[in-house]
């Protein structure tokens, strides 16, 4: 009954989605519940590692199951792009099983109880303990700092928090006018320096020199006897490159 009814919840989500015609009808989609909320898994899309591999999850909160190809897609965008971490000698690879990051959008509420002790107080997002933790309602509406520039304010808010797993601390703006670190609080204030929603090359460089070990150790462990598969869910388009939703045997 459990399982039945996570399936009803997850399909009522995912109503309305226009059907793609290259994709099952029928699809499972794995739920695992962290910090009282329940999370879709992803699937992952295969990528060519080279270099120092960091592989990544990740996990959308079931209320925001139609934000899911939207979201995992723009991960891994941001990942591979040439001017970010990577350029640092990394390959970013997205798994569905155990991982360097997870890298959860959540709602506000959830936020909170997953960043803690950290106070995001419903606004912001985290990257502590092996887990990137999005704030939804950035994701979707991005900061008075990015007015009009959502997209580059995702991008912003990922490799922010990335960097953070990375072994960063916050930055400050290193001269009026000059582009903003990305590890700059910059949903906060530019503090007098210009957007940069990607590393700058001296952030890059700091990451390149340092050893591996610096990378923070993925801590989220999942168990049986929260993980639940539920059948039967519609399948929404997937974006270009990323599986969809498995279809049901």
């Amino acid at each position: 009954m459990i399982v039945l009814a996570l399936a009803l919840g997850l399909s009522t989500l995912l109503a309305g989605a226009e059907p793609n015609a290259d994709a099952p009808s029928q699809a499972e989609a794995r739920i695992e519940r962290h910090d009282g909320a329940q999370f879709v898994v992803v699937p992952a899309r295969p990528v060519v590692s080279s270099g120092e591999v960091v592989t990544y999850r990740v996990l959308v909160e079931k209320e925001y199951a139609g934000l899911a190809d939207e979201f995992a897609g723009h991960i891994d965008d941001v990942l591979a792009e040439a001017d970010g971490w990577a350029a640092a000698g990394y390959t970013f690879a997205p798994t569905e099983g155990k991982a360097d990051i997870t890298i959860v959008l959540a709602a506000p509420k959830t936020v909170d109880r997953m960043c803690a002790p950290l106070q995001t107080g419903g606004t912001f997002s985290c990257g502590r303990k092996g887990r990137v933790v999005i704030n939804a309602r950035r994701f979707k509406h991005g900061a008075t700092t990015y007015r009009g520039k959502l997209e580059q304010y995702r991008t912003y808010v990922v490799n922010h928090e990335v960097g953070h797993l990375l072994g960063f601390d916050h930055r400050e703006c290193p001269g009026r006018g000059m582009r903003a670190p990305v590890m700059l609080q910059q949903t906060k204030s530019l503090a007098g320096c210009t957007r940069g929603s990607t590393p700058r090359a001296d952030e890059v460089a700091s990451l390149a020199a340092r050893p591996p070990r610096y990378l923070a150790k993925r801590s989220l462990e999942v168990s049986p006897a929260i993980t639940a598969v539920v059948a039967g869910v519609a399948t929404r388009p997937a974006r270009e490159g990323r599986a969809p939703l498995r279809a049901a045997p």
